[in-house]
């Protein structure tokens, strides 16, 4: 800490080209990109696996991201997991 202290003492302050102005915003000002709903398509599903997955504890979900995870990669049970689980019923 006493470094950053000494570091912070021997560095000269920088000059700003334009001069502080209270409540002028200078440079860009970060506008957050539009989300489109639709970014995941909708898995189709036979209605009766989607009514049991619908239905499913968050510890089932995980046994079957469990399962997936030995079968495929680890990213895909991620997503698979994450899709029901977000769509599922509160």
């Amino acid at each position: 800490m006493t470094f950053l202290v000494w570091q912070a003492k021997k560095l000269e302050d920088e000059e700003e080209f334009v001069p502080y102005q209270p409540g002028l915003k200078r440079g860009k000002v970060y506008q957050e990109p539009e989300k489109s709903e639709s970014a995941i398509p909708a898995a189709q599903l036979d209605p009766e696996l989607e009514e049991c997955l619908n239905n499913a504890t968050e510890a089932e979900l995980t046994d079957i991201a469990g399962l997936f995870i030995k079968k495929f990669c680890y990213l895909h049970a991620f997503f698979i997991v994450l899709l029901f689980y977000v769509h599922a019923p509160c």
